[in-house]
């Protein structure tokens, strides 16, 4: 599924308001030095699943997507 988000859908550039009514609540809001949203989306692959799986979206000041990673914890 985070595939093909990231294949067919121009995340950069989004504003947060887009953000939130393509993907939701996202799990958790960092503000701290700029806007990081944070979507959970399930243990990571393979035999042994202990992380998870996570899209963090980064926003500059004017709360447009700015950079976006997918990070296992």
């Amino acid at each position: 599924m985070i595939g093909d988000l990231i294949q067919n859908y121009q995340l950069l550039g989004m504003d947060i308001t887009e953000i939130y009514s393509f993907l939701g609540e996202p799990m958790m809001v960092d503000n701290n030095e700029s806007k990081v949203l944070t979507y959970y989306l399930g243990n990571e692959r393979g035999i042994i699943r202990i992380d998870s799986t996570v899209l963090e979206l980064e926003f500059d000041e004017n709360e447009v997507i700015s950079n976006y990673r997918v990070k296992t914890d």
